[in-house]
């Protein structure tokens, strides 16, 4: 069997044999059921954390799964946090141990607050940048330790700049717009490619 066609075959029963499984959860407390909230996760000691979101109402709580012990913790928030909120964005900086929100909606305004969490307290970055908007995309530049932000929705109008956010200078640029660059749209996804230092982003929705 040739080289790639070995390969091939290593791939294809890496798929096969690819199968989900559900986490096992145990004791309590745990999220109540929700959606449309934001999750990162810390490779560093291999914990998912939720944010926000909707049920019954809009919801204000951070919790992290501590993939190792099966539990949820609701994190304490010493200081004064961000409002409720749901359709916003987080990203995670592992070598600050540091997490990232920017905007959302509360169902009735929508936000352009950034805020940052680390040891128990929030910090809301008081400087200009992109306009309120929820359903946007966000994602984070280790090299760079920089924050990239696209698109989103407020009252009905569609957002098609891309914003850069410099966690060491605490500054925020827009970035010069182009013929070629994506068209306003929300509810896309996005991701960083460290090795190229490039953002991608796929879909969304310019309700049309």
């Amino acid at each position: 069997m040739g080289t790639l066609k070995g390969l091939c075959l290593i791939q294809w029963l890496l798929v096969v044999l690819s199968e989900w499984s559900r986490v096992q959860e145990f004791g309590i407390p745990k999220p109540s059921a929700r959606s449309v909230h934001v999750a990162v996760f810390d490779p560093t000691i291999n914990q998912f954390w939720i944010h926000g979101g909707s049920s019954d109402g809009v919801l204000p709580d951070l919790w992290s799964f501590d993939f190792d012990t099966g539990t949820w913790d609701r994190k304490q928030q010493l200081t004064q946090s961000p409002s409720p909120r749901m359709d916003h964005v987080a990203v995670w900086d592992s070598d600050d141990y540091a997490l990232w929100l920017h905007g959302g909606y509360d169902g009735v305004s929508y936000f352009d607050d950034l805020w940052r969490y680390s040891s128990y307290t929030w910090t809301n970055i008081m400087v200009g940048g992109p306009s309120a908007r929820s359903q946007h995309v966000a994602v984070w530049d280790a090299s760079n330790r920089a924050i990239w932000v696209h698109g989103g929705l407020c009252d009905c109008s569609l957002k098609q700049d891309l914003w850069k956010f410099d966690t060491r200078q605490g500054t925020w640029s827009q970035m010069p717009e182009s013929g070629n660059q994506p068209s306003a749209r929300s509810n896309h996804v996005a991701a960083w490619d460290s090795t190229n230092l490039a953002l991608w982003i796929h879909a969304g929705y310019d309700r049309s």
